[in-house]
């Protein structure tokens, strides 16, 4: 290990403590984009269509009703729970 290591160490530590409500900006290099493909495929697709389903469902379980902020944390925290399986990881 480096002889500074634990002063670099330190630094990361207090810069990020001081900016830690601040946004990180990330960039892709040009052209890596479609490295990004397969989430896009195997998690967001199924995670869009399971929200919908339980859109739908709430829509059929409460006629009447308007899917509010209530209403959306719930229904995608079911949608996310089936989406994010380990299968999704096996499919490589």
């Amino acid at each position: 290990m480096p002889r500074n290591y634990k002063k670099k160490t330190n630094i990361r530590r207090e810069w990020s403590q001081d900016h830690y409500d601040q946004p990180i900006m990330i960039s892709l290099p040009s052209h890596t984009t479609h490295c990004m493909q397969p989430l896009d495929v195997a998690f967001y697709g199924p995670l869009t269509t399971y929200y919908g389903q339980a859109c739908d469902r709430f829509m059929i379980n409460n006629p009447g009703k308007v899917i509010t902020e209530r209403n959306i944390g719930h229904m995608f925290g079911e949608a996310y729970l089936k989406a994010a399986t380990l299968e999704i990881d096996s499919n490589k």
